[in-house]
């Protein structure tokens, strides 16, 4: 087959950016003829093999306001790409990529899929820019008037909508008014090539008998910032010897909040380490040399932290709610906890970092677990079948 994965960007490293680039070279090991479109790819971040054909569009990216002011422009430069490819099928993966390649399938009666990671935030997600200061609502209410009806438009006209939990095929029915395919997402399982080994407790200054409570991918503020240091206030009652090691890309609102609540709760400095971006050759050491991995993303669409982290051993504790609350094994592979019930998250945490065993029996299921329900080579597979299927119709 002849598939074009159609994106903005490929410049700030995470798990949406992530699948695109690992089911592409799955893709392509298997035969398909792959095609990537995107405006700017970070080649630091992302490494695609050789023979998928990447085509950049440059301009400005979605984060300037400039590229909205200029969106009549940047579709054009979209739609001119587009039509002359020679595909089965277009896979847009989020807005307004969605929009643009509904007007293709329009245009050329292409075969057209909507990978749908999450509908687009500014747009469809109240919670996101509620609380956000009042300009910057005005500006999103703005933005909302003028881009929500394009997003509908261009998911509604698709061929089909990939949904990547049964928590986004409820978004996209209520949103969109249309039936998704649910397919979990797939990482790579095997561990046995990583050369590369770092001794983290070392790399960060702490002794043998200190627990490391890790967490990462603070994005924006649904990821839960305020909630993990609250919990972690909690939790120092009992462990004071335990560390909060913070890594990846965090907002400088997050940031703020982090240090506002630090002192606010008189969290001494040394207790919480803000490590920042780990390179992709260490994140396997970050995660399996913790103690527990801490998730306290709320309204998550899949989350390949929680993922990530049991791969590699790490039990997780999460809060129960999206895409966490179908990756996780409740009592087996971490804990769900309810939503912003800080004390039993805090409690949860201490059980299973007091008691060993119990960790281990965590850690063994979430090994196996992981590599029987999200192997990459599995996922793909069930992908191609869904491509296939459309084929055909």
């Amino acid at each position: 087959m002849k598939i074009a994965f159609i994106t903005t960007h490929l410049t700030i490293y995470g798990g949406g950016s992530k699948f695109l680039v690992d089911y592409s070279n799955e893709l392509s090991k298997r035969g398909h003829e792959i095609i990537v479109v995107a405006q700017k790819i970070n080649y630091k971040h992302y490494k695609f093999k050789k023979n998928i054909r990447i085509i950049e569009l440059g301009g400005y990216l979605p984060s300037s306001v400039l590229y909205w002011l200029n969106f009549n422009k940047m579709k054009k430069r979209y739609l001119n790409v587009l039509v002359k490819l020679n595909v089965d099928f277009l896979i847009s993966v989020q807005f307004p990529t969605n929009y643009f390649c509904s007007l293709v399938r329009k245009k050329r009666n292409r075969k057209y899929l909507h990978f749908c990671l999450e509908p687009f935030l500014y747009l469809h997600k109240k919670e996101y820019y509620t609380k956000a200061p009042i300009l910057t609502r005005i500006l999103i209410w703005i933005f909302r008037s003028l881009f929500i009806r394009f997003d509908i438009e261009g998911s509604s006209k698709a061929d089909e909508i990939i949904c990547i939990s049964k928590f986004i095929k409820k978004q996209v029915k209520a949103i969109y008014h249309r039936d998704g395919v649910l397919h979990y997402l797939g990482i790579m399982v095997n561990l046995t090539n990583n050369n590369h080994h770092i001794n983290l407790k070392k790399k960060i200054g702490l002794t043998k008998d200190i627990p490391i409570l890790f967490a990462l991918g603070l994005t924006h503020y649904l990821k839960g910032s305020r909630e993990l240091i609250y919990i972690y206030k909690r939790i120092l009652k009992e462990l004071p010897e335990s560390i909060l090691l913070i890594a990846g890309r965090i907002t400088k609102q997050n940031k703020k909040i982090i240090n506002h609540l630090r002192k606010k709760l008189e969290i001494p400095n040394n207790k919480i380490i803000l490590f920042g971006f780990i390179e992709q050759e260490f994140i396997r050491d970050f995660y399996a040399q913790s103690t527990l991995t801490l998730y306290t993303a709320l309204f998550e669409p899949l989350g390949l932290i929680p993922i990530e982290s049991m791969l590699n051993g790490t039990p997780v504790i999460a809060f129960n709610s999206g895409g966490p609350s179908e990756t996780i094994v409740q009592g087996k592979t971490g804990f769900l906890i309810n939503s912003h019930d800080y004390e039993d998250f805090a409690q949860k945490t201490i059980h299973l970092v007091k008691n060993e065993d119990l960790r281990k029996r965590f850690s063994k299921r979430a090994i196996n677990y992981i590599k029987e329900n999200f192997n990459i080579k599995q996922s793909v597979g069930n992908f191609e079948s869904i491509l296939l299927l459309g084929l055909e119709e």
